[in-house]
């Protein structure tokens, strides 16, 4: 299936379990591959202590939009739908590079 990156654009991105992670904003793509590697996702409009725990621990791009991996997404319709566990993952992982 083949999806244009500007219908992308402040397409809500939601976890498997129902929360908001945020609003699609920009895709960071492989040059040699063409493949998505994350999508870039702006904050929902919710104040830091209503944020789940999941997009909280989430790392940030140095313009703080969220970084979400392209494999933890697991479906693009009406909203973008993010796999929360697979999210987990890898938040343990980023933590142990650091």
């Amino acid at each position: 299936m083949k999806i244009y990156a500007y219908k992308l654009k402040d397409k809500p991105m939601l976890s498997d379990l129902g929360y908001e992670i945020g609003y699609i904003r920009d895709l960071i793509i492989d040059e040699k591959t063409g493949k998505v590697l994350f999508y870039l996702c702006a904050l929902p409009d919710k104040s830091p202590p209503e944020l789940p725990e999941t997009v909280k621990n989430l790392p940030k791009s140095k313009g703080g939009l969220l970084l979400v991996p392209s494999s933890t997404v697991k479906s693009i319709g009406t909203v973008a739908v993010a796999e929360d566990r697979l999210l987990k993952i890898f938040i343990m992982k980023q933590s142990k590079k650091m």
